[in-house]
């Protein structure tokens, strides 16, 4: 399970049945519904803007009453984006044009046009007050994401987050920024590495209000 590791570091900071969960970029929707088997409560919203990708989650959600896909990208503004998808490893497609992306590329890429959202807008107009948990899989505009959470973000309890030391996207947000980021914005953090070419790894983050 990709989000144990995660689920073991919310364990030991505090007991949360958790109302609302945010995945972004979720590609299959494999994380949701790990998600849904850990807390069958939570209604938990998933962000995929590859169409393909989108279909793929809209069908398995079918089995999963309290998981909705939408076919959206987030970053900190509301327009119409570029989109890389990535031949050969279809999960590190992005909003930023590929350098030298690991694990399976052929080097080729289609652009597609995709909606993007912030999420304290989308949050607003959905009716939804506040979300615990925010998983992120954003591939190089985790910060972006953030940024558009606006005020929502001081009531979010967990974050997961991949963060790089190095860059393989065009415009790649790195680490320290985002690091630097979640603790001026009131986060306690981790940082998990993992074997990656570029350094990258897993943030953990929890909310000093609630730690």
């Amino acid at each position: 399970m990709l989000i144990q590791n995660f689920i073991d570091f919310i364990n030991t900071k505090q007991k949360i049945d958790p109302k609302i969960i945010l995945d972004i970029g979720s590609r299959d929707l494999d994380q949701s519904i790990e998600f849904n088997s850990i807390f069958p409560n939570s209604v938990i919203h998933a962000f995929e803007p590859n169409p393909d990708q989108f279909a793929i989650c809209e069908e398995a959600s079918k089995n999963y009453p309290n998981i909705h896909v939408h076919q959206l990208a987030i970053s900190n503004k509301k327009e119409t984006l570029k989109f890389y998808r990535t031949i050969g490893n279809i999960g590190a497609s992005s909003l930023l044009e590929p350098i030298d992306v690991p694990f399976g590329w052929t080097k080729e890429y289609n652009i597609i046009d995709v909606e993007s959202e912030r999420l304290d807008s989308w949050l607003k107009n959905n009716n939804i007050k506040e979300a615990d948990i925010l998983w992120m899989d954003a591939q190089g505009v985790e910060l972006l994401a953030l940024e558009g959470m606006g005020e929502f973000l001081k009531d979010v309890k967990f974050i997961h987050c991949e963060a790089s030391e190095k860059p393989y996207y065009k415009g790649h947000i790195l680490k320290e920024e985002l690091e630097k980021f979640l603790v001026d914005s009131g986060f306690e953090i981790e940082f998990h590495p993992v074997f990656h070419p570029y350094g990258e790894g897993d943030i953990f983050a929890v909310n000093k209000r609630f730690n």
